[in-house]
């Protein structure tokens, strides 16, 4: 997966589902390619197992006390199998159904843990290699500024403002949201600290490129400074691109 969307996706069901079988797909495609699985021994499993098993069905005789209609001409009412099992009453029905069904297992065999999934490092790039299609951006950044004077607040009623950060390749705007990274953006401008961004992505606002952190992405403060200065004389933020359709 490029981003924590796509990545969530992959998962999604076992969150709905809340049985947290992450390994679920995996186990799937090893069992497949394992060899045991074909397509004779399900063949075999259904006509053993699946076609010769009790069924339950439900039938509701009569729900209005009123007359039943008349048969057509020549019709008749059928007889009931002497193997037909009848319950009346849903506690009655579920003991008795309870007493004599036959559960059969669908796999007796006890399959080890799948490995663990291990986590990949997130490789961080440079400013200058940002551009307006650049998704699941991961950068070590000096803060430079922060502007005072918020933008236009979101559709949620969120106040969005913008500040400038960079390393030693050049600097972007960043396009922040809420007061959470208003604050730790100000706090890092003021200290001229280090930030981390991962998962970010660029949007365009007219033309230029603006680099934002919404709910997938991560902004915190660098656990390290980046190395060398900050290049303010390539602001990547400055150029205007034009859409070409």
């Amino acid at each position: 997966p490029k981003n924590l969307a796509e990545e969530y996706g992959m998962y999604s069901t076992e969150f709905s589902q809340r049985s947290y079988d992450f390994n679920r797909k995996n186990k799937l495609i090893a069992r497949m390619e394992s060899g045991k699985v074909d397509l004779a021994a399900l063949r075999a499993f259904v006509k053993d197992k699946v076609l010769s098993a009790p069924r339950l069905y439900v039938q509701v005789r009569k729900v209005l006390d009123k007359p039943d209609k008349e048969l057509p001409e020549g019709a008749s009412t059928p007889e009931d199998p002497e193997s037909l099992r009848r319950w009346t009453g849903y506690e009655a029905g579920k003991k008795e159904f309870a007493a004599m069904a036959k559960w059969f297992p669908m796999n007796l065999e006890i399959e080890p843990p799948m490995p663990a999934i291990k986590l990949k490092k997130p490789k961080f790039g440079k400013v200058k290699d940002l551009n307006p299609e650049s998704r699941g951006v991961n950068l070590i950044l000096r803060a430079v500024s922060m502007k005072a004077e918020p933008l236009e607040e979101t559709r949620k009623g969120e106040k969005m403002f913008e500040a400038e950060a960079g390393d030693s390749s050049g600097i972007v705007t960043l396009r922040l949201v809420g007061a959470a990274q208003e604050k730790l953006v100000s706090e890092a401008a003021a200290s001229k600290s280090c930030l981390r961004v991962q998962n970010a992505k660029v949007i365009m606002a007219k033309g230029h490129i603006r680099l934002e952190i919404d709910k997938w992405g991560k902004l915190a403060n660098a656990d390290a400074p980046i190395d060398g200065e900050v290049d303010e004389k390539n602001n990547v933020s400055a150029v205007e691109y034009e859409l070409v359709l």
